[in-house]
């Protein structure tokens, strides 16, 4: 008598979003392997795309209903989608407010002084700093490891950044003025810190198995990136009525 199998583990469903979380092993009284994979992707993937995986590897349809049955309400399973979605509710309602209130305040409509108005440059700004910060918390709430990742790479290249100027400045500088080698330690720090954050991000997410992020660690991120560009542009008093 043959000793039944193990159901094999669904492929990697194809979704625009980030990877799937590797399975786990499930012993001989816990979960099955395919709700275990279910319920690690399930923030991540429309039950549709999860129970096409699942079907397309070979499970029997029930087995497929019975574990997203299971773990359908979890509280341990964050959604990712619709964090998505109310965030962009909110820097949109953000930036709709603070663009009115730099375009009704008249102290930003001066013909006089340098800038003269500064309601067309406000807006430029609170536009592009309003949107990193957006594409930043989608990627945080997408791939952690991914925003990790660039953070390594932007650590990295504002190193190479600073070694190309004192380059350049060497080739201006008069005759006879040499930088100081130590002028080029911090930047070549800066590359290899970058370079190590990169490789952490990518090799420890491989060789790890993932936790479920809480509501509140995906959400913590966002909410800071917007309180901080949004603290900068009413620090700035555009959107603030002041004396003519």
């Amino acid at each position: 008598m043959t000793e039944p199998t193990e159901p094999t583990e669904p492929p990697a469903p194809t979704a625009p979003a980030g990877e799937p979380a590797p399975a786990a092993e499930a012993g001989d009284n816990g979960p099955s392997s395919l709700e275990i994979y279910i319920r690690e992707n399930r923030g991540r993937f429309t039950e549709d795309v999860l129970r096409t995986g699942a079907l397309a590897a070979g499970h029997p349809p029930e087995a497929v209903d019975a574990a997203l049955a299971s773990t359908r309400g979890d509280p341990n399973v964050v959604d990712r989608w619709p964090i998505a979605r109310k965030l962009f509710i909110w820097y949109l309602a953000v930036y709709v407010i603070l663009d009115v209130l730099m375009v009704v305040n008249p102290a930003n409509h001066r013909s006089e002084g340098f800038l003269g108005d500064v309601t067309g440059i406000g807006i430029v700004i609170l536009s592009m700093s309003l949107g990193a910060a957006l594409v930043a918390s989608l990627i945080w709430i997408a791939s952690r490891r991914l925003f990790v990742a660039l953070i390594g790479a932007g650590i990295a290249i504002a190193g190479v950044q600073i070694i190309l100027g004192l380059i350049a400045a060497m080739g201006y500088a008069e005759p006879g003025y040499e930088v100081p080698p130590t002028a080029f330690l911090l930047p070549i720090a800066l590359v290899g810190a970058g370079v190590g954050v990169v490789v952490a991000a990518f090799r420890f997410g491989r060789t790890a198995a993932p936790a479920s992020p809480s509501r509140q660690l995906l959400m913590i991120v966002p909410i800071l990136l917007l309180l901080a560009v949004g603290g900068s542009c009413v620090v700035s008093g555009l959107p603030i009525p002041r004396p003519l």
